[in-house]
């Protein structure tokens, strides 16, 4: 009687589900850190974008002795690219400046518009008092208030 070859190379199967086990857990330790690294530079970008609005408010301030709004500042006046015009440049943001009579001071707002924080919202205040410049809140939107 012939016995059948077990000298066959191959993978057993439990050699397959251990590899198939340790790849498991190794996703999933890099996956929240990929989307926690991922989430900080959506946050660098809206920080990027609110100092550029800082920066085009105090020369619209300069000019008109009265900071603007977002309109003031997009159209009217271009003295800044709408960062998001439509909603359609950045998803992930929603940006906002405001300009409460008569003037003298702004916030200009950035809220989370999907993802794990979504609704979270990063702030810069501004006033100006006639000699100076005084700052407001800017705080991280991933820490719970």
């Amino acid at each position: 009687m012939n016995t059948p070859n077990r000298s066959v190379p191959g993978f057993t199967l439990a050699e397959l589900l251990i590899v198939v086990i340790i790849i498991g857990i190794l996703a999933s330790i890099a996956l929240p850190n990929f989307s926690k690294a991922s989430e900080r530079a959506k946050v660098k970008d809206a920080q990027a974008v609110l100092a550029s609005i800082h920066s085009a408010e105090r020369v619209y301030y300069l000019d008109e002795t009265r900071y603007g709004t977002d309109t003031d500042l997009y159209v009217t006046n271009h003295y800044l690219t709408n960062p998001d015009p439509g909603g359609t440049t950045n998803p992930d943001w929603d940006f906002t400046v405001t300009s409460p009579n008569p003037g003298s001071t702004f916030t200009a707002t950035a809220t989370r518009t999907g993802g794990a924080y979504n609704t979270k919202t990063i702030a810069v205040t501004e006033t100006f008092n006639g000699t100076q410049y005084g700052g407001g809140t800017n705080p991280h939107p991933l820490r719970d208030s």
